[in-house]
């Protein structure tokens, strides 16, 4: 059954912004026919994101994907990855802005959504919904997440992906996890995700827009992290390539084992497993 209720607005946001959502941006459910959408696809502009609302000057902004990312949701039940309230308490106390990027429909998303609040003790802990819709969304075969649409500051951008097939466009931006199938308490990707954010944090605030550092300079060099390779069939049964980094932990005991999207990465480059 899709889902109508509205969750509740941040307190940043005026009251009256519930009447005014942008279509597809904050609420999953304004993506269904009787919240705007057909008045979303008259928009001319491009952008995901409103420029002037949410955290635009926020030192970083953090695209979270939700199933397989940050739960396991089989129908109606949905097993939170652990960690999840300390990764979420980290992003609001430092200030970032939090995007939800889900290719999962919008009465789904909004489900998972009301989930991770109860798990995160914070029912607003997102500020913006991106979810399936044909402004971005081109099917089964084709889920990249274009982070230029989502009018930010590029090199400020972190996405947290469990899917590789997703980060094609901005893999250098991206930290892959491992998909989350089976739920576990022994699993610290979250956890370990949330030093490596603390960490560019320390360096993006003292640098300044204007400086060399950047996301992807900083996740090419966090000890952290190690280099992802896959290849696998796009569209048209095109062959893909994608390199990015992931996570050095891994809750399995053998590399070959790694799964990201339900794809096994081909190598890593450096850094060992």
């Amino acid at each position: 059954m899709e889902a109508r209720k509205a969750l509740p607005m941040p307190p940043s946001w005026p009251a009256a912004a519930t009447a005014l959502v942008e279509p597809g941006l904050t609420l999953a459910e304004a993506m269904l026919p009787s919240h705007g959408g057909v008045g979303y696809r008259r928009r001319k502009h491009k952008t995901l994101l409103p420029y002037h609302r949410g955290l635009p000057s926020a030192p970083l902004c953090i695209v979270v994907d939700l199933d397989e990312t940050l739960v396991q949701a089989r129908g109606e039940c949905v097993q939170p990855r652990p960690y999840i309230k300390e990764f979420f308490d980290l992003c609001h106390t430092e200030g970032c802005e939090v995007v939800v990027w889900s290719a999962g429909s919008p009465s789904h998303v909004n489900m998972v959504a009301r989930a991770v609040a109860k798990a995160s003790q914070r029912k607003e802990w997102f500020h913006y919904i991106i979810s399936r819709h044909d402004k971005w969304y081109r099917g089964e075969e084709d889920t990249v997440k274009d982070l230029s649409v989502l009018d930010r500051v590029i090199n400020r951008v972190l996405m947290v992906e469990n899917n590789p097939r997703s980060i094609q466009r901005y893999p250098q931006h991206s930290i892959l996890l491992e998909d989350y199938n089976q739920p576990t308490a022994q699993d610290n990707s979250l956890r370990i995700i949330s030093d490596v954010v603390r960490r560019l944090l320390a360096v993006l605030r003292d640098t300044g827009l204007t400086a060399n550092a950047t996301v992807p300079s900083l996740l090419a060099e966090d000890d952290a992290l190690i280099d992802l390779s896959f290849c696998f069939s796009g569209p048209s049964n095109r062959k893909k390539r994608v390199h990015s980094r992931g996570l050095r932990y891994s809750p399995q005991t053998d590399f070959a084992c790694r799964s990201y999207g339900g794809e096994h990465p081909l190598l890593h480059q450096r850094n060992g497993a």
